[in-house]
């Protein structure tokens, strides 16, 4: 089935005028700074290494019906592989033939076309007798220019005396994805700490932090107001900046989650690739727990409109398993109106949050199922 695939070895295949490539998520490995559950990402059969871990599915349902993408490449850095195997859920669709022994760059054209649904993947079989082995690259799509929208996030992590995280979290932001100038994402973030504390001054990690991140990572002092309180500060200091910096989303983050940095490189791509219809569509982050971070806690919940319960679809899905990460409540869509999203990660378009438009200003629980559901008919 050569005719799916096609290999353009240490080629641009961006060159056509007015086209633009696109990062859509990295290849992820395990690694003990975020998670080191192997089979997150990927399986091992003898001598080949399956990435069908949840973190490296490619869903296809939900870019045919949120994106302009009509195309799609793997972008790879391989040494130490014989044979690179694309698949679409459990079918193997080709076979391409590697150097094992150099590392190199190589470009695969996946049939995305020829899929409404399920997930597509790619398999390595390893060389005998070499030691070292590379992997890196990501998922990318071929754009013409003018469908691609501008994005400009500014994340909002609102914070109260938990030191040791927020140096954990802005560590790993600035050294992976805001020094990192192969992500197209690096450049277009810029980090708002609100310290309802007013602590994060006297904390030497965090101040050098800042000093070198050449005044894109800022501290704003606050009052104790309470998650609502100290999101929207952070809310109201993107809406300020937006004139300066071309703002045209607030990421919500929670100061205590374990953070996958390639978050941003996925939610930055979706939204350049979003349709115009889903403008200001909702973007919320699935929750793993941290002591079993195989189990999902949640990706999206439903507000009961007569009881007032929180219900999650999938709570407690073990995703080491391909059949779970594969289920309808992760791949599918239609129920954009229905749910919402937490605030431990969640990205707003600024046309949803304005000055006119932001959560109750209370120290309350449930201030984000309020805010979710006020938006909800944006999707």
């Amino acid at each position: 089935m050569n005719i799916l695939s096609q290999i353009l070895s240490g080629v641009k295949y961006n060159q056509e005028e007015r086209e633009m490539e696109v990062q859509l998520q990295s290849i992820l490995l395990p690694g003990r700074d975020v998670c080191d559950e192997k089979a997150l990402y990927y399986h091992r059969r003898g001598d080949r290494l399956d990435f069908d871990g949840y973190f490296n599915l490619f869903y296809v349902k939900k870019r045919k019906a949120y994106t302009h993408i009509d195309n799609l490449y793997l972008s790879l850095r391989l040494k130490g592989y014989h044979s690179l195997i694309t698949v679409h859920d459990r079918e193997e669709i080709d076979t391409i033939k590697l150097e094992p022994n150099i590392e190199k760059d190589y470009v695969v054209k996946l049939p995305y076309r020829d899929y409404e649904d399920g997930v597509l993947w790619f398999s390595l079989a390893e060389e005998e007798g070499i030691s070292d082995r590379t992997i890196s690259g990501w998922y990318a799509s071929q754009m013409e220019e003018e469908l691609c929208q501008p994005v400009t996030i500014g994340i909002d992590i609102c914070t109260y005396q938990r030191e040791d995280y927020i140096v954990r979290n802005l560590t790993k932001l600035k050294s992976q994805v805001m020094d990192n100038q192969e992500l197209d994402v690096s450049s277009h973030i810029w980090v708002y700490v609100v310290d309802n504390g007013k602590t994060l001054d006297k904390c030497q990690p965090i101040q050098q932090i800042m000093k070198d991140s050449h005044e894109r990572i800022e501290i704003l002092p606050n009052k104790n107001v309470g998650g609502a309180g100290g999101f929207t500060r952070g809310m109201l200091k993107v809406l300020k900046e937006k004139p300066n910096h071309g703002f045209t989303h607030v990421l919500l983050m929670d100061d205590d989650a374990v953070v996958e940095p390639d978050t941003l490189v996925r939610i930055y791509g979706f939204l350049v690739t979003r349709r115009p219809e889903w403008q200001d569509i909702t973007i919320g982050g699935a929750m793993m727990r941290e002591d079993y971070p195989h189990i999902l806690f949640c990706s999206g919940e439903h507000w009961g409109d007569r009881d007032g319960d929180v219900s999650r679809l999938a709570t407690n899905l073990d995703l080491r398993y391909f059949s779970n990460a594969v289920l309808p409540y992760l791949t599918e869509t239609g129920h954009e109106k229905e749910w919402y999203s937490g605030w431990w990660c969640c990205c707003y378009s600024l046309n949803v949050v304005k000055e006119d438009n932001l959560p109750i200003p209370l120290f309350i629980h449930h201030d984000d199922i309020e805010f979710g559901l006020r938006n909800q008919e944006k999707g």
